[in-house]
Formats: structure tokens, C-alpha cells, sequence
């Protein structure tokens, strides 16, 4: 998991850039899933989770 207390942006009317359609690849390729949140004015929150048979592979 990862926070921030910055800015947040309202992530309903986010389009997915370079970085969000990278991660959502990479967590996909590992059979992972991911889920981001966000509040303008209340910062950000993105959890990742990967299979632990799949860490091992790394």
C-alpha cells in the first residue's frame, strides 16, 4: 500500500496516463490486482496485490 497526503485529485475523472496503464500491466502480467483511491484535498491511496507464488518467480 501506498498514501500520500497531497493534493488527491478526484479519480472519477482521471484519464489513465503512461504511469497508471504501466502499473495496471505489470499487476496484471503478474495475476495481481490493484485499486486506487483518491479525494481531492485528502491525497491518495494505491494497494497492490500480487499472489505470492508470483514474488517467488521474481
Amino acid at each position: 500500500m501506498y498514501e500520500d497526503d497531497g493534493r488527491g485529485f478526484d479519480a472519477s475523472k482521471v484519464s489513465k496516463g503512461y504511469g497508471l496503464k504501466n502499473i495496471e500491466a505489470h499487476v496484471d502480467s503478474m495475476g495481481g490486482q490493484w485499486h486506487l483511491e483518491s479525494t481531492p484535498g485528502r491525497g491518495m491511496s494505491v494497494n497492490i496485490e500480487i499472489p505470492y507464488h508470483q514474488i517467488q518467480a521474481l
